[in-house]
């Protein structure tokens, strides 16, 4: 359906140098020089989607980090307002994003009434008309805005003719969805680790205590050397991109295998990051590793590698960490005991029916919590001892 193709069509489907000119293009607003100065917007949009979490309060938190993560692609990255890519619009994304990797949709791929390759087609007949008019709207307002939206309605052809709207509302509309469904999904695991793990936890506290009340310089921020173990390990046990696939520019030849120009090539990344040559215990939850291991880049890839490395690399770390930064001095969250977390891929890896969290006011008494589901497949949450914290003297009640 022309729809959906357009929809499928982005800079991750590019070769050569049509990949290479789209990527110079759109770089500059995910780069960290860019992101610094955007730092005030990015902070605020963390205090809105916290403002009204209330202690004692359960949570979904892959919910919640998900629409952080959204309202900060939607401003910093997209400018747009909350009126522009609301709820609606988040909610249609995600319908889409799941029908196209949905079995029963790949089995029967016939545009007929009361088929689900059927309901995904109106969702992109949707989604294209919606991304249509804002791309219309932002031309029809001018100027030179430096976000991504506009660097990527600036694209021309090799001749300097600028391209149809119609032939990059894909790349607009996956762009959007990759930044926020991604970083959201590394968010969510990541605190979720946390909370499985009290002396992480209760050490990264520590850590990020004395910015309670101000967060440090970005540079300095960024370099804390246990939140970025923190981070590095998280997306290495649970990376929110478990595979990936490339096409064959040119024939080739890899490991004996003759590869043909257009043969499709999947690697895992899950698996290269869950490989027993390559960690030692790889299902463990071990930011201390971090400290004397150094993966090649072919060994640790949450971000792809090579010439078609994720553009937004940079951006995603620096939205984790501010959050986490953010978030953990003011917040303990416990994992709701004996809930069920299981996974489920999309473009990404996250939890299938969110992940519900028990709200404290940080007081640093952290403690695992006996959770079910096949995340067990995934990670070794036996060897955690779930025994309470005494918390550090900042944090201690007051009777």
């Amino acid at each position: 359906h022309p729809a959906q193709e357009r929809l499928r069509t982005s800079i991750f489907k590019l070769n050569d140098r049509d990949h290479a000119r789209m990527k110079r293009q759109l770089l500059p607003p995910f780069q960290r020089s860019g992101l610094a100065g955007q730092r005030e917007t990015i902070l605020s949009q963390i205090d809105a989607a916290t403002a009204d979490w209330k202690p004692g309060e359960r949570r979904d938190l892959h919910h919640d980090m998900h629409m952080l993560v959204w309202g900060i692609v939607r401003t910093v990255l997209y400018g747009l307002t909350g009126g522009e890519a609301n709820e609606e619009l988040f909610h249609r994304l995600e319908t889409w994003m799941f029908r196209r990797f949905s079995p029963w949709v790949n089995a029967l791929p016939f545009n007929l009434p009361g088929l689900p390759f059927r309901a995904m087609v109106k969702e992109a007949e949707w989604l294209e008309e919606k991304f249509l008019a804002i791309m219309k709207a932002r031309r029809a307002a001018g100027g030179d805005r430096p976000d991504a939206l506009t660097q990527l309605m600036g694209f021309t052809n090799e001749d300097g003719t600028p391209v149809p709207d119609r032939d990059l509302v894909g790349h607009a509309v996956t762009l959007f969805l990759v930044a926020y469904e991604t970083t959201g999904n590394t968010l969510t695991w990541t605190l979720f680790l946390l909370a499985q793990h009290p002396a992480v936890a209760a050490a990264l506290l520590d850590e990020l205590s004395p910015y309670r009340d101000a967060l440090p310089p970005p540079e300095k921020l960024l370099a804390l050397p246990l939140l970025d173990r923190v981070l590095k390990e998280s997306m290495r046990v649970l990376p929110a991109v478990p595979f990936n696939r490339r096409v064959v520019a040119r024939d080739t030849e890899i490991g004996g295998y003759a590869l043909p120009e257009k043969t499709k090539v999947y690697f895992s990344i899950y698996e290269t990051h869950h490989d027993r040559e390559i960690y030692v215990e790889p299902e463990r939850f071990d930011p201390s590793r971090w400290e004397t291991i150094d993966p090649s880049p072919a060994e640790y890839l949450p971000f792809g590698m090579g010439k078609k490395m994720c553009l937004g690399s940079s951006m995603a770390q620096f939205v984790v960490k501010h959050a986490l930064a953010t978030i953990l001095p003011k917040w303990r969250l416990e994992l709701q005991p004996n809930c069920r977390v299981n996974r489920r891929t999309g473009i990404s890896l996250g939890p299938s029916h969110g992940m519900p969290m028990i709200l404290h006011a940080q007081d640093g008494r952290f403690a695992a919590s006996p959770v079910r589901g096949n995340v067990h497949d995934m990670i070794d949450l036996n060897g955690v001892t779930p025994v309470t914290r005494v918390p550090s003297a900042p944090f201690r009640r007051v009777a």
